[in-house]
């Protein structure tokens, strides 16, 4: 067992830009986080005007990644006027809340057995086929009879792309700089301007190859995780953590974005001080406060090593796609299932105070919509009979034989609630690791 030395961190007043040394305070503000990421606090005594533009069109480089769990989640950043929309390659965009919705009306032409051709419409609702045939003039009464007794069908469309273009250098020159907008934030004088020469200039001036500075970083304890558990800030927070490992001669930094999205970036080579991890993290809700952070002090017999696991690699186009392809096919829709279960929850526990049949069967409900849609996104079989036997089994019987009228906040029913969401998620892990084996 060791004991960290953990200290509170307040902001720096820095007088000078810290990629050219212009004088400051700038005449607009910077934000420490990016507010296309849902960051908001701002400051102008980081870096100067002409630093500041300078980024402009590189911090949107991880606009997918960002864009999706906001629309997955239904929230939206500072500068975005409404939850952005998924964009995708062929006849599709994804609405707010992972709806999927045609960007046009369809029109198909199916041949008939006596070999004539019907021509066949599809919309996105009643509403917008009505307003697609008043704005031709057509609509007659015939026509309205046709929306009014039209039958909605559902489709699989499979796995859809994202028409955005990956630009990995991009991508790391935004992450190193907000790191390194963290560290002068917080430690200006942590670390001498010799030793993060190089990845300043990558930051801003586009020199050398992303891959020198490119890490991958598996962290076994994140004190940023652990900060963000205690101050709960927003639907998701964006993080930085900064590692000075004396053991690998390196100052590393890990920005984790919207608590999913992750790039991690070498700061500076022949590092020799004491090793502590700066862990910094921001709201993401509008809240326009300075970051959260830490400086927490390793002692000098604990290996930094127990913390992180660090691994050179060349990042490939191959890793972006599959990256891509892993966020669409899993992350995108899981956030989208977690947020819907999270709002039917809160809806059901605003409607009633007290536990009684009807909400339990809401509740049963819920979590049966949800571990059906896991279900199918990691490729398990659950059938609807099976996940309610396990919802029954697990707790929901218990509720209705010794819980009703009892308060739905009360910490027994929530635990009771708490217990079945648990073992049927870890069922379906199990069942999904059986998959993977075979």
């Amino acid at each position: 067992m060791y004991n960290f030395e953990i200290t509170e961190i307040q902001p720096s007043k820095s007088t000078n830009c810290f990629y050219c040394k212009a004088s400051l305070p700038a005449k607009s503000q910077e934000h420490i986080f990016n507010s296309c990421w849902g960051g908001s606090h701002k400051t102008s005594k980081l870096i100067c005007d002409q630093c500041n533009s300078a980024f402009s069109d590189i911090d949107s480089a991880l606009s997918l990644y960002i864009k999706s769990i906001m629309n997955a989640a239904m929230f939206k950043g500072e500068r975005h006027k409404e939850i952005p929309k998924i964009e995708l390659e062929g006849d599709y965009f994804f609405e707010a809340g992972g709806k999927l919705k045609l960007k046009k009306p369809r029109v198909e032409k199916r041949s008939q057995p006596n070999g004539t051709e019907t021509i066949l419409y599809s919309f996105n609702s009643k509403s917008e086929a009505s307003r697609y045939y008043n704005d031709l003039g057509l609509a007659k009464e015939e026509i309205r009879q046709l929306i009014s007794e039209a039958k909605p069908e559902k489709e699989d469309p499979g796995l859809q792309l994202a028409g955005v273009t990956i630009e990995p250098k991009k991508q790391y020159r935004s992450a190193a700089h907000t790191i390194l907008k963290c560290l002068r934030y917080h430690l200006p004088d942590k670390v001498s301007h010799s030793l993060t020469n190089s990845v300043r200039d990558f930051a801003r001036y586009d020199k050398e190859n992303y891959e020198r500075f490119a890490v991958l970083v598996q962290q076994k304890r994140s004190f940023a995780e652990e900060l963000a558990r205690i101050w709960q800030p927003g639907i998701y927070c964006n993080s930085v953590e900064i590692y000075f490992c004396s053991s690998l001669n390196k100052i590393i930094g890990v920005v984790t974005l919207l608590g999913f999205t992750q790039r991690s970036v070498i700061l500076a080579e022949e590092y020799s001080g004491e090793d502590a991890i700066l862990a910094v993290v921001e709201d993401t809700n509008q809240s326009k406060k300075p970051p959260k952070a830490i400086l927490v002090k390793i002692p000098k017999n604990y290996p930094i090593e127990l913390l992180i696991t660090i691994s050179p690699y060349k990042p490939s186009k191959e890793y972006f796609d599959n990256e891509g392809k892993m966020m669409g096919k899993f992350l995108y829709p899981t956030t989208v299932l977690i947020h819907q279960l999270d709002k039917n929850i809160e809806a059901i526990s605003k409607k009633r105070t007290l536990l009684n049949l009807q909400n339990i069967y809401e509740y049963e409900e819920s979590f049966l919509e949800f571990f059906l849609g896991l279900a199918k996104v990691v490729g398990v079989s659950l059938s609807k009979e099976k996940i309610n036997k396990k919802v029954s089994s697990y707790g929901f019987a218990e509720l209705k034989r010794n819980y009703l009228g009892k308060n739905i906040e009360d910490i027994e029913v929530q635990k009771i609630i708490s217990r079945v969401f648990e073992q049927i998620l870890e069922e379906i892990k199990q069942e999904d690791k059986e998959l993977i084996k075979k």
